[in-house]
């Protein structure tokens, strides 16, 4: 059991990740996960140093060639899905091909789908057949939550027995028995919810969520 921080879509955006990290740290953070679309060498040499997990976004697929050479060989390692004990973390969903397993198979499977990015990469705050396959996806990996980045919003959708999906308003709340969650943990970089920088809290030993927002 942990405490863990969760960033997504930083876009290159260094002072804004360090400023996050920072407050991550400050609360006790253990454990970093980095939900793809990170951007430039100089964002993620700030990861290595922090050890976070990383996995790949669209825009990693899409630029993985304007990257250094060893960044190259680091993010074509990365998997589009990572796995902790009570959860999932994704860029866009838990639905996935299985096949799809690093950013060149990516490539491949958008330019199969006729360059379609988001049938991949679906934005779950706005596509609602997504939300329920990504739900059905979280059940049949048998976790919890969902935490993902993609959309530049922060927002939860909670699912509860039988077949409700319903968005939840508050930014800090603990996990119930019997019900599944899917975490948008909004953007470090571009936040399209309003101002300033945000990230995901995840204290794994009270179940509690908090979607942290900082003025930029």
């Amino acid at each position: 059991m942990t405490r863990i921080a969760f960033f997504a879509d930083v876009h290159s955006h260094l002072h804004a990740l360090q400023k996050a990290i920072a407050d991550a740290q400050i609360w006790g953070a253990e454990q970093f996960y980095a939900l793809g679309d990170i951007g430039a060498d100089s964002c993620l040499a700030a990861l290595r140093e922090i050890k976070a997990r990383p996995l790949f976004g669209n825009w990693e697929v899409s630029r993985w060639a304007s990257l250094s050479l060893d960044n190259r060989a680091w993010v074509r390692s990365w998997p589009p899905l990572l796995p902790g004990s009570t959860f999932l973390a994704a860029h866009a969903s838990a639905d996935w091909p299985a096949e799809v397993t690093d950013v060149i198979a990516a490539k491949e499977e958008v330019n199969r789908r006729g360059g379609r990015w988001l049938s991949l990469f679906p934005p779950l705050n706005s596509d609602e057949p997504a939300r329920w396959r990504a739900v059905m996806a979280l059940s049949a990996a048998g976790k919890t939550i969902l935490f993902h980045g993609h959309t530049h919003v922060q927002e939860t959708w909670q699912f509860t027995p039988p077949n409700q999906l319903r968005r939840l308003q508050e930014t800090t709340w603990r996990v119930e028995k019997d019900t599944l969650y899917l975490v948008g943990v909004g953007s470090v970089g571009a936040a399209l919810d309003g101002p300033g920088l945000c990230y995901a809290r995840y204290d794994e030993t009270s179940g509690n969520v908090t979607l942290r927002r900082l003025k930029s």
